[in-house]
């Protein structure tokens, strides 16, 4: 069996206050190889544990930052669950879940 290294940059978000660069979640697409990860810059990343090539799969609209991703049982689409406005002292939106069509973007 034949191991191909893999990675995929996190960026660095945040305020004076507090910088974090950290994947909050993984799923596993295993008919396509592909892992999907998300972190507080807001979008949803896709990496080809084949060939190691990564890709930003979707950028919510307005950046929340995503804090779990859930793929679903049949592969056919994805589930996001986004806090918006995380840096701000009083945040004036809730937390926020959208289901998106994964075979539209993969």
């Amino acid at each position: 069996m034949n191991f191909v290294a893999s990675s995929s940059d996190v960026i660095t978000v945040g305020d004076r206050a507090s910088r974090m660069a950290r994947t909050y979640d993984i799923a596993f697409d295993w008919q396509r190889n592909i892992l999907l990860s998300c972190g507080l810059e807001g979008k949803i990343k896709s990496l080809d544990l084949a060939t190691g090539e990564s890709k930003v799969l979707l950028e919510l609209p307005g950046k929340p930052a995503i804090i779990q991703l859930n793929l679903s049982r049949d592969l056919a689409t994805f589930c996001t669950h986004s806090i918006p406005d995380i840096f701000e002292r009083k945040r004036r939106e809730p937390f926020l879940v959208q289901i998106w069509n994964y075979l539209g973007l993969a």
